[in-house]
């Protein structure tokens, strides 16, 4: 059954019901909507026209992350900077509890994304004398401020910053308005709201991604030529992601509220299936990387893999030349995906249950981050370190270099992978 992408008809709660006692529920389930919607404060005095609520949890040992939410922002195109009159208060006994309190405290991210940047480079408070004319005309509109991390064409900082939007949304969507029985971000706040990209990067491959949960069309905020009155989302940064914190050590948690809910909202929001029906063949997807980390002989290595396996299906895809739809319906009618380290493998978690992953890392990378989203989605995941290789135009630099395996090292990982999806897929079906 397909969800409904703008009505949130799934959410974290609702999944909630069924993962109810995994571990690590304070940074991967319901838990971590309720830290931040608990945390909620109010920066601005009782004498300032607008009004600015952050949210501020720590979900991990790395630091205290937030998000804030303003009222009455007004965009002026002559400075290009949002006002808010908003005369920021001094903290009391009643904020003891939001430990990033004041708003210098809150930290900075990857790329200068999150909400110091957002505040510093586009926002200025206190402006009792500027804001008071508009007062009675405040639009009803949201605008989601949004500043994207580089590289744009990468599917994993993209999703993670998606992501990072939809679980501040669902913060707002479980906190009331201070004195009513609203929620600060409801169903029908959606159909007014919109993107404004802050950046000047280039649309990129994933640009419609930003229309989620927006009804209106994203705006660039050097294209807007008129005033603007709304309310300001600035939301999570993707590097606060909690399925990206901690992806250099091997997390104990099993399952993600959070990561399942936001995988099917993707999933609906491009209308692809989500039936998961259990076959008895098997579908494998590998990746063909044209650039930087490609599989060194990676021809031979896909024939030979096909001539073990002439009852499974295998293409090799380049994922760079297909929409991103293509690319989902690819990932979801997987059931092993194979591909050297790299954003390709986001597509992990958009496979079906019972699915499994194959990783091939360079020869001396540490990184934990797909084996993590794998238990995380409750997959199966493999893996094997690449071997030292010599070869013309070799720079040492994994980032870029060819990964080089033996065969009978690549099969042993392909038999392994193959056989944990059939057991699986037997033990559905019993």
């Amino acid at each position: 059954m397909l969800v409904t992408h703008w009505t949130f008809s799934t959410t974290p709660l609702m999944l909630a019901r069924v993962c109810r006692g995994r571990p690590c529920t304070e940074r991967h389930g319901i838990d971590y909507i309720r830290g931040f919607r608990d945390s909620v404060t109010e920066y601005c005095d009782a004498n300032s026209t607008a009004s600015l609520i952050c949210f501020s949890y720590k979900a991990h040992d790395l630091r205290t992350d937030s998000f804030c939410a303003g009222t009455l922002a007004i965009y002026r195109p002559s400075t290009s900077r949002f006002l808010l009159d908003c005369r920021l208060r001094e903290a009391n006994e009643d904020d003891r509890h939001n430990i990033a309190h004041p708003l210098a405290n809150f930290p900075p991210y990857w790329s200068n994304t999150g909400p110091t940047a957002v505040l510093r480079q586009h926002v200025d408070l206190d402006l009792r004398n500027d804001s008071g004319p508009v007062r009675d005309h405040l639009e009803d509109r949201t605008l989601f401020m949004i500043q994207r991390e580089e590289p744009i064409d990468n599917l994993w900082h993209t999703l993670m910053q998606v992501m990072s939007l939809s679980l501040s949304l669902d913060v707002l969507r479980s906190t009331l308005k201070p004195g009513t029985s609203e929620a600060m971000f409801t169903t029908r706040d959606m159909k007014r709201s919109q993107v404004v990209i802050l950046d000047a990067y280039e649309d990129g491959p994933f640009y419609d991604l930003w229309t989620m949960y927006a009804d209106m069309p994203p705006v660039r905020l050097s294209n807007i030529a008129h005033t603007v009155v709304g309310n300001m989302v600035i939301p999570l940064p993707g590097g606060s992601n909690p399925i990206w914190e901690g992806d250099w050590v091997d997390l104990p948690c099993n399952q993600s509220v959070l990561l399942k809910t936001f995988s099917l909202r993707v999933l609906d929001f491009y209308k692809v299936p989500t039936d998961s029906a259990t076959h008895t063949s098997l579908t494998l997807t590998m990746i063909d990387r044209k650039t930087t980390r490609m599989l060194f002989d990676q021809d031979s290595l896909f024939t030979a893999l096909q001539a073990r396996f002439t009852d499974v299906t295998m293409r090799l895809v380049d994922f760079s030349q297909l929409s991103f739809r293509e690319q989902l319906q690819i990932a979801r009618s997987s059931d092993i995906l194979v591909g050297v380290h790299g954003a390709g493998l986001t597509h992990a978690m958009f496979l079906k249950p019972s699915s499994s992953i194959v990783e091939i890392l360079p020869p001396t990378l540490a990184y934990k981050g797909f084996k993590n989203m794998a238990r995380l989605c409750g997959l199966s995941y493999s893996s094997r370190h690449g071997a030292e290789h010599e070869y013309p135009g070799k720079t040492g630099d994994w980032h870029h270099d060819e990964v080089f395996i033996e065969e009978d090292r690549f099969m042993e990982v392909m038999v392994e992978a193959i056989t944990s999806v059939r057991a699986r897929k037997r033990a559905q079906m019993a």
